[in-house]
């Protein structure tokens, strides 16, 4: 039922159960019976628009990051997105526990908050490609840089293992361990506690 068959990058669930997948082309949205597809405001191919990052706030509202010829973040506003930044690509969006909302971006995390986009700047590591960024129940932040699979924890980041693959995602467990998945089809187990990854 999707209404292109282009790569699904990612997908959000809004508060009624309704999803939202970001493509290579198109937010599509699917309410359960209906499908409808947003295409990027600004740009009329819309092949050049790449849906990378989803994500609901606290506030109930759709962030939603990307790269096109000229925006990159927006939010959703009904069926309209109004555009936050255009200067560099969204690659990841997760909100922090204080309701700061941290960006990925093709070299490194940015913070945005009170609509000011700011780079994050650390002495402790060099960020390559942020793919994804997760919150665990501690308010530790989990983000998959290349291969990298860093913690930041008390404003510090710190390498906490490092995968065979570039890594796509990641998706906390209840019981504290991570699941890992790669951009070559393989999914890894991180446990906390023993501080491996195994596929």
């Amino acid at each position: 039922g999707l209404l292109n068959n282009q790569y699904c990058m990612r997908i959000a669930f809004d508060s009624d159960g309704s999803a939202w997948i970001g493509t290579l082309g198109a937010l599509q949205h699917f309410d359960g019976e209906n499908w409808s597809s947003y295409t990027s405001p600004k740009v009329a191919v819309s092949n050049f628009w790449f849906v990378y990052a989803l994500k609901f706030d606290s506030k109930g509202q759709l962030l939603v990051g990307g790269t096109a010829l000229d925006w990159s973040f927006a939010q959703m506003e009904g069926s309209k997105f109004d555009i936050l930044d255009e200067n560099r690509p969204v690659t990841a969006i997760e909100e922090g526990n204080d309701g700061t909302i941290w960006l990925g971006l093709s070299n490194g995390i940015a913070t945005y908050k009170n609509g000011v986009i700011t780079k994050y700047v650390t002495d402790d590591y060099n960020f390559s490609t942020v793919r994804d960024i997760q919150s665990d129940s501690q308010g530790n932040l989990w983000i998959a840089s290349g291969k990298d699979l860093v913690k930041m924890s008390e404003g510090k980041f710190s390498v906490m293992a490092t995968s065979e693959s570039i890594i796509k995602c990641i998706a906390p467990d209840e019981d504290g361990s991570l699941w890992i998945g790669s951009v070559d089809g393989d999914v890894f187990r991180y446990v906390t506690s023993e501080k491996t990854l195994s596929k």
